[in-house]
């Protein structure tokens, strides 16, 4: 009887050993089957992720290209002139005001010195708006002109020192010409012309008269 007992025990806890590992190797299949229903994760496409760099890289160009500041187009110009409405010669600054893809304008102011004789001297200030008709780097020139020519004399006198004006002119002109000047870059500056001068009243009164003048000067831009 006793022995009968110990072979039922036996029998049971071995029955009770395989249900529970069962149960456990079950509960594992289930898991596994249940990932395999999770839906699998694709690769990386080597190629597709080249495309995907290379078009990013070239908008990042493309905003790059976009926010570089554009260049500086050359403005300002200094230059001599010759045979000018200024005088003999004279030296000169010219400002473009605004440059659009045919026309602009610019501003020119000119100084002019000269010793004319022993204590006495010439100078005039020249003061010239121009319009300017072209395309990249060669213009048609024209403009209107103001010329405030001046003769002063030293004061030799104990009481009177330096110099006084003793005669004062005006001068009206009108320019006809041509013009060099890169619209993109710093570069040479030339330009060439006409320009009838129109004599207007002097310090004594006399009345007004027509020369015809002209001009060529030479220059940087920048």
């Amino acid at each position: 009887m006793r022995k009968l007992n110990k072979q039922i025990l036996l029998f049971a806890f071995c029955i009770s050993y395989t249900g529970v590992a069962f149960a456990q190797s079950d509960s594992i299949t289930g898991s596994v089957k249940d990932q395999s229903l999770l839906p699998a994760i694709k690769p990386a496409n080597p190629v597709f992720m080249s495309k995907v760099s290379g078009d990013n890289e070239r908008i990042d160009e493309n905003n790059i290209e976009e926010k570089a500041p554009a260049p500086k187009r050359p403005k300002n110009a200094v230059f001599a002139e010759i045979f000018t409405n200024g005088g003999l010669y004279s030296l000169n600054y010219d400002r473009i005001l605004f440059l659009k893809e045919r026309v602009g304008a610019s501003m020119r102011s000119g100084l002019f010195f000269y010793p004319a004789a022993h204590g006495t001297y010439q100078s005039s200030i020249v003061m010239e708006p121009n319009l300017l008709i072209g395309n990249e780097k060669f213009y048609f020139e024209t403009g209107l002109g103001f010329t405030r020519f001046i003769i002063m004399e030293r004061q030799t006198a104990s009481d009177a020192k330096g110099y006084k004006q003793i005669d004062w002119e005006n001068y009206f002109s009108v320019r006809a010409g041509f013009r060099m000047q890169s619209k993109k870059e710093s570069g040479l500056f030339f330009r060439a012309g006409l320009t009838p001068t129109f004599y207007y009243m002097d310090k004594e009164g006399n009345d007004w008269f027509c020369q015809i003048l002209g001009g060529l000067g030479f220059g940087v831009s920048f």
